[in-house]
């Protein structure tokens, strides 16, 4: 385990001169040379401007505030202000951008003070050995809690925001499938900079843009287990006591689950957001026949998890997982490193940490 990559440090230095390197692809920004770069938003409702004049006023937009918690990908224009960068949509000229259909502002700014940016979006693996097919999260409605399990073992489980209508019936499907696209930011509904979109795949059942994401909209500190009220997506905490330590700086579960998944799911080299790893993923085809990106399982209770089979294709396996899910009751299991790599766990919330 390495605490920053070659390639992290080689873009901290490129940014500097206003260019990004992707992989193995050189590119200079389509942003008059300036950086890009990701970052969290510290406070609600910060002021968001258009340009006027040359001046920068502010406005209040019809739908889609800024809250905390929030990832934008943004844009340095300098003196202390940057452009909000549409959000990513296939096929679109320029993207997605919810002051331009709501607000008709085309350029939409914000200060740079009170943001937080993200310095790290390289992949991570809790355990070095781990190959492409060895990643599993599992879901279960019933406990609102989510198992991430490595080469076997788990790594992290956390509570979660889980969708169940008053009737008693779930909106976050259940079954099988795979994570199929990731994003790092992206607007749903009413919520701008949803952070870290990880948009999954059911096997049989039609895309519904079920998604695992950061939820900022919850107070994280105030719980001690999941929530139901989101309209399907698995909602994951943001910065927060739950956060993991890693190599010695706070990673809110969010952005650990994203990087988590990027070793195995594919992304877009030129724009590091998510495509489809293989298009028939979206037509049902079965996990274990071959796909290589993240397993998904999602059960009411853990026990069901036998009513599937493992990535071998064999079916009831799952007794040892089971019996170790059933024991976590209300605990957390958060994967720290100190800054000299040495991996433990904590099974409590990080509320003691500063």
């Amino acid at each position: 385990m390495v605490r920053v990559s070659r390639r992290t440090l080689l873009r901290a230095s490129l940014a500097l001169t206003g260019y990004r390197i992707f992989g193995n692809n050189w590119r200079a920004n389509a942003y008059q040379q300036r950086v890009v770069y990701f970052a969290r938003v510290l406070a609600d409702y910060t002021p968001i401007y258009k340009a006027e004049n040359g001046q920068y006023e502010e406005f209040a937009p019809l739908r889609n505030p800024i809250y905390k918690g929030s990832v934008l990908r943004l844009c340095d224009v300098g003196a202390g202000y940057a452009q909000i960068i549409d959000d990513p949509e296939p096929g679109a000229a320029h993207g997605y951008s919810p002051w331009r259909n709501y607000d008709h502002v085309d350029e939409v700014f914000i200060q740079t003070a009170g943001l937080l940016p993200v310095l790290d979006l390289s992949p991570i693996s809790v355990y070095p050995e781990t190959g492409p097919g060895e990643k599993l999260i599992l879901i279960s409605l019933n406990q609102m809690a989510v198992a991430v399990y490595e080469n076997g073992e788990l790594v992290l489980y956390t509570p979660a925001g889980l969708g169940k209508s008053v009737e008693g019936i779930s909106k976050t499907l259940d079954g099988f499938g795979h994570l199929v696209s990731g994003y790092t930011t992206t607007t749903m509904g009413d919520y701008a900079g949803v952070p870290y979109p990880l948009y999954v795949g059911m096997v049989n059942q039609p895309f519904s843009g079920q998604a695992l994401h950061g939820a900022y909209w919850y107070d994280w500190d105030r719980l001690n287990r999941g929530y139901w009220g989101s309209a399907g997506c698995i909602n994951l905490p943001t910065r927060s006591k739950y956060d993991v330590i890693w190599y010695g700086e706070r990673v809110p579960i969010d952005e650990f689950v994203y990087r988590w998944s990027k070793t195995n799911l594919q992304f877009d080299p030129y724009s590091e957001e998510g495509y489809t790893a293989d298009p028939s993923i979206w037509e049902g085809v079965l996990w274990y026949q071959g796909v290589q990106t993240v397993r998904v399982i999602v059960v009411n209770e853990w026990w069901e998890l036998d009513n599937y089979p493992n990535s071998q294709n064999q079916y009831h396996t799952w007794q040892p997982m089971i019996d170790e899910l059933v024991s976590m009751g209300g605990l957390v299991r958060l994967p720290d490193t100190d800054v000299n790599g040495v991996l433990t766990f904590r099974q409590k919330p990080a509320s003691e940490l500063p």
